[in-house]
């Protein structure tokens, strides 16, 4: 089963898909998106309720930062920035090219309301 999103906010495509074969969803954003594909998958997908309560953190909060195992995420404003832990851990060093290059699979920024879009209709697409 496919769902898509089509244009939402700066989200130019986003799919929903659930695999019966291994019964596990996924969230998938092409392009400069792609590291919030990979949070959601790694830190929100396990339990509906995790997924809410991120959500309900993005509404609420104006400023600040939530660390989870593999990935930060920082609100600013009405902006968010999804950034993976080994770029923070990272950032003193001198970066490689090869690194430097993996930076727009690792970081992205966007709007807030438009995460919580996609965040919404991905909860709706799993219950």
């Amino acid at each position: 089963m496919l769902f898509g999103i089509k244009k939402v906010g700066v989200f130019l495509d986003v799919d929903f898909i659930f695999d019966r074969k291994s019964n596990r969803y996924s969230v998938v954003l092409e392009g400069e998106f792609v590291a919030i594909s990979r949070f959601i998958s790694t830190e929100l997908d396990g339990d509906l309720l995790i997924l809410q309560q991120f959500v309900d953190w993005l509404v609420s909060a104006s400023q600040g930062s939530k660390t989870y195992t593999e990935w930060t995420v920082e609100i600013d404003g009405e902006d968010v920035e999804v950034i993976s832990n080994h770029l923070l851990e990272h950032d003193d060093q001198q970066e490689t090219e090869e690194e430097s290059l993996l930076d727009w699979e690792s970081r992205c920024a966007c709007g807030k309301d438009d995460l919580i879009k996609v965040l919404r209709a991905y909860i709706r697409f799993k219950q």
